[in-house]
Order: C-alpha cells, then sequence, then structure tokens
C-alpha cells in the first residue's frame, strides 16, 4: 500500500461527496454487504451459530424485525454491531487500496465507489455488487443515478436517492423519461445537442405544453399542486379543468430541478 493514502471514510456509517456533483460516463459501483446484520454476527461471533441459523430461515423482513428487537434487549450485541459495521467497511478500503477520491457515497451497508473493487470476500461477509452505474447527478439534496439500456434507451434504469420506489414510480414517463434522454445526451450527443435539448425542454415546460404529470414535484411527496388554491392532487385526471396544465403550480420543478440541472451541464 505505499504511496497510498487509504481512506478514513470507512469511520462514516452515512457519508456524501457532495463535491461530486455532476459524473458523466464513469464506473459507479454499489457494493452492498449480503445479509449484513447476519454476516456480521457470524463473523465477529457476536451470537451463537444456531441463534443465527434460526434468524437466517427467516423472510427478509422478519429477520430485520428480528434482529431489531434483540438488539433493544441486548446492548453487548448493540455495540457489537455498531463496532462491526465499520470495522468491515474497514477491512474493504484496505483491501482495495480505497482513497478518498475512489468513494461517492456510503450508506451504512452500502458503498459507492468510482472503480471496480477486486477484493470482496472477508471471512464470513461478501460485498456483493448489486448495481453499476454510468453517470450520476446530485440535485436538490437527490441522488440521480443512472444506468442505460443500449438496446431500449425507453428503459434505462434511472435510480433516485430521496424519493421512495412508490413515489418514484409516479414520475415513471415524465420526470424519469426526461432524466433518461438527458442522460443520454449527456454520455453521447455534442455539445450543442445537449443544449438544444435542456433549453426546448425548460421552454415548453416555462410555456405549459407538456402533460400536466410533468409538474408533479419531483420531491418525496410526489404531488401536483394547484396555482390558484390550496388543493393539491395525487392524480392529473381529478383536475377538474380542461386546459389542466394551466391551473397547476409549476415552479417547483423549474427552480430545484430543471435550473440546477441546466446550470450543471451549462
Amino acid at each position: 500500500m505505499e504511496g497510498k493514502e487509504i481512506s478514513l471514510l470507512y469511520q462514516r456509517d452515512s457519508y456524501l461527496n457532495k463535491d461530486m456533483d455532476i459524473l458523466i460516463n464513469k464506473d459507479i459501483m454499489e457494493y452492498d454487504l449480503k445479509s449484513a446484520n447476519i454476516s456480521l454476527c457470524r463473523e465477529y461471533n457476536l451470537l451463537p451459530e444456531p441463534v443465527i441459523q434460526s434468524i437466517e430461515d427467516l423472510p427478509k423482513k422478519e429477520r430485520v424485525v428480528k434482529i431489531g428487537k434483540m438488539m433493544r434487549k441486548d446492548s453487548k450485541l448493540k455495540e457489537g454491531l455498531k463496532k462491526a459495521f465499520p470495522d468491515m467497511r474497514r477491512r474493504f478500503f484496505e483491501a482495495n487500496e480505497i482513497e478518498d477520491h475512489d468513494i461517492l457515497t456510503i450508506k451504512k451497508d452500502a458503498i459507492f465507489t468510482l472503480r471496480r473493487c477486486k477484493v470482496t470476500q472477508f471471512g464470513k461477509c461478501k460485498f456483493v455488487p448489486k448495481n453499476q452505474y454510468s453517470s450520476y447527478m446530485y440535485v436538490n439534496k437527490l441522488e440521480i443515478y443512472y444506468k442505460p439500456d443500449i438496446f431500449d434507451p425507453s428503459q434505462s434504469v434511472i435510480h433516485v436517492k430521496g424519493i421512495s420506489d412508490a413515489e418514484l414510480a409516479k414520475h415513471n414517463n415524465h420526470m424519469l423519461a426526461f432524466l433518461r434522454t438527458l442522460f443520454r445526451h449527456l454520455e453521447e450527443s455534442s455539445t450543442s445537442t445537449k443544449y438544444t435539448f435542456i433549453k426546448n425542454f425548460m421552454d415548453n415546460y416555462k410555456t405549459r405544453k407538456l402533460d400536466p404529470d410533468f409538474y408533479r414535484e419531483f420531491d418525496q411527496y410526489s404531488i401536483i399542486r394547484s396555482n390558484d388554491s390550496d388543493v393539491t392532487y395525487d392524480d392529473a385526471t381529478f383536475i377538474p379543468y380542461d386546459n389542466k396544465t394551466d391551473h397547476i403550480e409549476i415552479s417547483y420543478n423549474f427552480f430545484n430541478i430543471l435550473l440546477p440541472i441546466a446550470r450543471k451541464i451549462i
């Protein structure tokens, strides 16, 4: 490891490098610690094997609940796991010679690196490559990850940390479709094509030429807000006007999503 300054970020259960607010055509790897609580209990001898086995046989949600209840009753187990997570991350960092600039984010048992890591097995614990992305943006406290589908760009993956999957699904054919096309242009198109795409989209957005669901606020609530009352809508179908977009508040996405994206690109 001579010449390498191994990152100490493994000490953090939660970390995000906000200086990296846009990454295009990069190797972004998400490594997750498989069955984290179970494998750490096994590797660090925090519970007897028969107890671990009985928990392991439960469905995933029940496993999480069971471990949570045990930690509340057993301070030694709680403290053991609290120490085990950073120690396992330390082993991962040291084995792969990870430096600060290699890390995008850490989410306790998930590590997002900007390169592939060769060493992933540590005793009873294994880091599995859960996702691989090629581009990323940090916008309005949202982490937006992109993975292209070269055969069908409309099926390219957009993952957003900060909006639940249920709420994100409401944006699938609208803001997510915009983001899929945007990332594809950022990865493949000329500078003038990128600028033209974002400018035309923003012009159409401002002049209310888009489908009403494009104005659904791109956040954890994902509501459509009226501009002439306090009424909000979860389904644009129920907006009681023929010209629905004239009665929708459109400023949220413009100022919090589109303008920051344009500034990053231009």
